[in-house]
Protein backbone atom coordinates (compact mmCIF):
# COMPACT_ATOMS: atom_id res chain seq x y z
CA UNK A 1 0.00 0.00 0.00
CA UNK A 2 1.40 3.27 -0.99
CA UNK A 3 0.70 5.72 1.78
CA UNK A 4 0.89 9.69 0.67
CA UNK A 5 1.29 12.27 3.42
CA UNK A 6 1.03 15.91 1.98
CA UNK A 7 3.44 17.85 4.53
CA UNK A 8 3.96 21.44 3.15
CA UNK A 9 6.65 22.48 5.74
CA UNK A 10 8.12 24.67 2.74
CA UNK A 11 6.28 25.19 -0.41
CA UNK A 12 9.11 25.52 -2.59
CA UNK A 13 8.79 24.67 -6.34
CA UNK A 14 12.01 22.69 -7.81
CA UNK A 15 12.45 20.81 -10.71
CA UNK A 16 14.52 17.35 -9.81
CA UNK A 17 17.37 18.30 -12.52
CA UNK A 18 17.57 21.67 -10.80
CA UNK A 19 17.71 19.88 -7.07
CA UNK A 20 20.55 17.26 -8.83
CA UNK A 21 22.25 20.08 -9.91
CA UNK A 22 22.23 22.77 -6.73
CA UNK A 23 23.14 19.05 -4.61
CA UNK A 24 26.45 18.59 -6.41
CA UNK A 25 27.58 22.20 -6.99
CA UNK A 26 26.77 23.46 -3.36
CA UNK A 27 27.29 22.58 0.47
CA UNK A 28 25.07 22.71 2.97
CA UNK A 29 25.92 24.82 5.59
CA UNK A 30 25.22 23.74 9.58
CA UNK A 31 23.47 26.66 11.07
CA UNK A 32 21.99 25.08 14.22
CA UNK A 33 22.54 21.97 15.98
CA UNK A 34 19.77 21.03 19.27
CA UNK A 35 19.10 17.76 20.91
CA UNK A 36 20.43 15.48 17.90
CA UNK A 37 18.43 18.41 14.94
CA UNK A 38 20.99 19.67 12.68
CA UNK A 39 19.53 22.70 10.59
CA UNK A 40 21.36 23.13 7.61
CA UNK A 41 20.63 25.78 4.89
CA UNK A 42 22.30 26.58 1.19
CA UNK A 43 21.74 29.44 -1.48
CA UNK A 44 19.59 28.54 -4.13
CA UNK A 45 20.51 30.46 -7.68
CA UNK A 46 16.46 30.48 -8.49
CA UNK A 47 15.64 32.66 -5.73
CA UNK A 48 16.85 34.95 -2.82
CA UNK A 49 15.24 32.12 -0.10
CA UNK A 50 17.73 29.92 1.43
CA UNK A 51 17.18 26.03 0.91
CA UNK A 52 16.83 24.30 4.39
CA UNK A 53 17.39 20.22 5.45
CA UNK A 54 16.60 19.34 8.67
CA UNK A 55 18.25 15.60 9.56
CA UNK A 56 17.80 13.75 13.03
CA UNK A 57 17.69 10.52 14.19
CA UNK A 58 15.11 8.89 15.85
CA UNK A 59 14.07 5.34 17.41
CA UNK A 60 10.21 5.12 16.50
CA UNK A 61 8.01 2.56 14.27
CA UNK A 62 6.71 3.93 10.90
CA UNK A 63 3.21 4.31 12.85
CA UNK A 64 4.41 6.50 15.15
CA UNK A 65 6.06 8.60 12.85
CA UNK A 66 2.87 8.80 10.54
CA UNK A 67 1.36 9.74 13.84
CA UNK A 68 3.34 12.71 14.74
CA UNK A 69 3.14 14.05 11.33
CA UNK A 70 -0.35 13.64 10.84
CA UNK A 71 -0.78 15.87 14.16
CA UNK A 72 -0.74 19.10 12.89
CA UNK A 73 -1.25 21.11 16.01
CA UNK A 74 1.92 20.23 17.35
CA UNK A 75 4.04 21.12 14.93
CA UNK A 76 4.82 24.23 16.60
CA UNK A 77 6.22 22.27 19.20
CA UNK A 78 8.72 20.62 17.25
CA UNK A 79 8.89 22.29 13.50
CA UNK A 80 12.50 25.16 13.29
CA UNK A 81 11.08 28.15 14.18
CA UNK A 82 6.95 27.83 13.71
CA UNK A 83 5.04 29.70 16.39
CA UNK A 84 1.47 28.37 15.75
CA UNK A 85 -0.39 25.40 13.79
CA UNK A 86 -3.15 24.02 13.42
CA UNK A 87 -4.76 21.50 11.22
CA UNK A 88 -7.28 22.72 8.56
CA UNK A 89 -8.98 19.52 6.72
CA UNK A 90 -8.79 16.08 5.36
CA UNK A 91 -8.23 15.98 1.79
CA UNK A 92 -8.85 12.26 1.61
CA UNK A 93 -7.37 9.05 3.37
CA UNK A 94 -4.10 10.23 2.82
CA UNK A 95 -4.02 14.30 2.04
CA UNK A 96 -4.59 16.74 4.70
CA UNK A 97 -4.33 20.63 4.95
CA UNK A 98 -2.87 22.77 7.52
CA UNK A 99 -1.33 26.30 8.46
CA UNK A 100 1.77 26.94 10.31
CA UNK A 101 3.58 30.22 11.31
CA UNK A 102 6.93 30.28 10.93
CA UNK A 103 9.93 32.76 10.97
CA UNK A 104 10.96 32.03 7.08
CA UNK A 105 12.87 32.38 5.66
CA UNK A 106 16.07 32.26 7.62
CA UNK A 107 18.21 35.04 7.74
Amino acid sequence: MKLFICIHLLVFYVNASQIMAQNNSESWNLIDEKEGINIYTRPNRNTEIKEVRVTLKMKASMEELIEKLADATSYSEWVYRSTYSTFIQNIDENVFSYYIITDFPPA
